[in-house]
């Protein structure tokens, strides 16, 4: 029998969770949580009941404006139909995505919130009750079905298990007809978590596992209960998989970078499992809690930069409207500080710069890290972020699926994401001239020509992507030929890192198209004037500084440009949309011939006299920039030479001469060889240093871990 006086403090104090902006009160409050239970553990008969109680406290708790609410609540109670239906709603409806049926639950949700929250003035009010039972009697006579899969094995039954749980400690409780009726659809249609194939694997298997969690609850049903928590936990493990990878990046749908989206359902879902579990024996165990908290802190918040993603971790949905912005995660990170308190005071600056209340950089570390697993770079530092986005044999190019993200073809081809406040791609994807995404060489294409990603992931044949790294410094590359008819285009490409600025390099650049080949260097949303210096071969713009110390063909403007919503996400009403846009770009020419290029990306300056005295210690000598090899002499004195070895070649500088017998990439220091190679043809490279002012020679021979967990994972060397 539900003992529901036993739960109200409970209820009350876990509401002050998402009340309070103090870290410090939000753990004391999740601390009398849980002693409202036992001081330690809770007893098996009271675990169930203990748990939908929590379930529903932070439902409730994440309700931002209640009154906002109510007024929606007493506009749906005034329509609702007889028979519990709604007019607007087509019930027969079976889109893939913007599925109309699924608002009819998500109304109940949100009544049923108002009748179980104190602080609604539906609270406890018998037509909300009247109006989630004559719902979910619709609901289930009814049975809408997408043609979309996750709608009938996520979305609509954790909407209906959650209604469930709220409604489970109500004033009035359900029939248990209904509500036995409601559980064994859920049975029927939801699907198990561990499924064969992608449904069962990753977020979707998180997913799915949620409603056999609530519905273990609501039965109180040890086994089901018991298997909804193994297998949302399943995915917190090191995989290669699907899933976080050895290198803490994400993979969904085969191996395409997914840190955004896909891999942020965890920080959704985990920080409130573990919340839902505290004090019982069904807690996981600690070493899982770990794997968890490092992929959030080593990854998720590290791309994002204020309150927005970087787009290159977002996969397909970063065309969808909004969904760069991760303002609704907050909750999660302070759910997450309560179970993580030794990390409470990273996620608390997290939070502010999220919620704008400190700048974008406030507290972030200077760290570069290349995800050898992912192909994908990324730089984080209180001045800005940056990161690169490669493909090869060993990841997939970003997808389309479900009408998404149809013009991102060359998202995967070294795509650069310069972010220093965080907005600045944040809305402009339907005016997006898709052809010039940043960082990407690419045939200037309208975009009836871009070719459309494959569904839900294309396999790359490409054999050259990679990169070494330490803290600070490094060098990423990619080299590509594609060879599809609108793109017949090749290129070396690569992204030296160098703590205050980020240097690229391009050789062998080719192209068959009767279009103009661009090296696109950015293309975002404008911010103030662009200071031109032709003279000075630099442009300025958002307190960002691009420098070309090579003579160079680059063009700037800022215009307005002008998209379509539905050109890029096919299930969105056409929406014609505009913005100011500031774009940078070299033009190759029409059939260039192994052209090249060299620029130099600096945060922090403002003007033209600044830019000057900064590269008054700061210039970077190009060493090597051919179809052999990039390579450089940075102005750090601990870095000797930062190179890319695309073949077998020799690197000369002034006093010392570096041979290797395959490709690779080579950071050097003074006690130091940092190494990595770009595929798995080569596990052994042979490395000659030879110091032109003495004559002395060393020999060395890196054996690399051609393993998929290690594959492109910087080997470390001491001279």
């Amino acid at each position: 029998m539900k003992n529901k006086n036993r739960f109200t403090s409970l209820r009350g104090l876990l509401l002050l969770v998402f009340s309070m902006s103090s870290l410090t009160s939000v753990c004391n409050a999740m601390t009398l949580c849980s002693a409202c239970c036992t001081s330690d553990k809770i007893e098996q008969k009271d675990v169930f009941d203990t748990v939908i109680y929590r379930i529903d406290s932070l439902i409730i708790g994440n309700v931002v404006g209640q009154n906002k609410s109510d007024l929606q609540v007493a506009s749906w109670l005034k329509q609702q139909q007889a028979d519990g239906s709604w007019s607007d709603i087509d019930y027969k409806g079976r889109t893939l995505t913007m599925w109309t049926p699924s608002n009819h639950i998500k109304q109940l949700r949100t009544i049923a919130i108002a009748y179980t929250n104190p602080n609604s003035k539906y609270f406890q009010k018998k037509s909300c009750y009247q109006a989630v039972e004559k719902g979910l009697n619709y609901w289930y006579k009814e049975d809408p079905r997408s043609d979309n899969w996750f709608m009938q094995q996520i979305s609509a039954p954790q909407c209906v298990g959650e209604i469930l749980c709220l409604m489970y400690f109500g004033k009035e409780g359900l029939p248990s007809t209904l509500t036995q009726k409601l559980l064994q659809r859920m049975v029927a249609i939801g699907a198990r978590p561990d499924q064969p194939g992608p449904k069962g694997t990753g977020a979707n298997k998180m997913d799915i596992a949620t409603h056999w969690l609530y519905r273990g609850a609501l039965t109180h049903n040890d086994s089901v209960f018991k298997f909804g928590v193994q297998q949302m936990m399943a995915p917190i493990s090191l995989t290669t998989n699907e899933g976080i990878q050895p290198d803490y990046s994400y993979h969904q749908h085969g191996s395409q970078l997914y840190i955004g989206g896909y891999g942020s359902v965890s920080l959704r879902q985990i920080p409130k499992l573990l919340l839902y579990l505290k004090g019982t024996a069904y807690y996981p165990p600690q070493q899982q809690i770990d794997i968890f908290t490092k992929f959030v802190c080593h990854s998720i918040t590290r791309a994002i930069r204020g309150k927005y993603y970087m787009y290159n971790v977002c996969g397909r949905s970063m065309s969808r409207k909004g969904v760069l912005n991760f303002s609704s995660g907050t909750s999660n990170l302070r759910l997450l500080s309560i179970v993580d308190s030794e990390n409470a005071s990273y996620y608390q600056d997290c939070i502010d710069r999220i919620s704008l209340t400190k700048p974008a950089g406030y507290h972030v570390t200077k760290l570069l890290t290349h995800y050898w697993r992912s192909d994908y770079t990324l730089f984080t530092s209180p001045l800005w972020n940056f990161d690169v986005r490669m493909v090869s044999t060993r990841t997939e190019r970003n997808e389309n699926g479900n009408g998404e993200n149809l013009q991102g073809y060359f998202l995967s081809d070294g795509a650069t994401c310069i972010a220093r406040t965080g907005n600045e791609y944040e809305g402009i994807m339907p005016y997006w001239d898709w052809s010039m995404i940043p960082g990407t060489t690419a045939p200037h294409l309208t975009k009836e020509n871009i070719p459309v990603p494959i569904p839900w992931g294309d396999p790359s044949y490409n054999q050259f992507a990679g990169g070494v790294s330490s803290s600070l410094y490094g060098v990423s590359a990619y080299a590509y030929n594609d060879t599809l008819p609108q793109v017949k285009t090749k290129a070396q490409k690569s992204y030296f890192f160098l703590d205050h600025e980020v240097f690229c390099m391009g050789s062998d650049i080719s192209s068959q198209s009767d279009k103009p080949l661009y090296t696109t260097i950015n293309q975002c949303k404008s911010h103030g004037v662009c200071a031109v210096d032709k003279k000075n071969h630099s442009v300025i713009q958002d307190q960002i500084a691009y420098y070309f110390p090579a003579t160079e063909k680059w063009n700037s403007n800022i215009a307005s440009q002008e998209g379509d919503w539905h050109d890029i996400v096919n299930i969105y009403p056409s929406e014609m949309v505009s913005g100011e846009v500031f774009k940078l770009w070299i033009n190759h020419g029409i059939s260039p011939k192994d052209a090249t290029y060299q620029y130099a990306i600096i945060p922090g300056i403002d003007n033209a006299s600044a830019l000057q005295k900064y590269l008054v210690n700061h210039q970077v000598k190009v060493v090597q920039c051919d179809k052999k090899a990039h390579a450089i002499i940075p102005f750090m004195d601990d870095v000797k030479l930062l190179a890319v070895a695309f073949s077998a070649t020799t690197i000369a500088t002034a006093n010392m001469t570096v041979s290797v017998n395959h490709p690779c990439f080579l950071m050097i220091t003074e006690n130091e060889i940092i190494a990595s190679v770009p595929n798995d043809i080569y596990s052994t490279i042979k490395l000659k240093i030879t110091n032109t002012d003495t004559d002395s020679v060393k020999d060395y021979t890196l054996t690399f871990d051609n393993s998929a967990e290690h594959l492109g994972e910087s080997l470390h060397v001491t001279r």
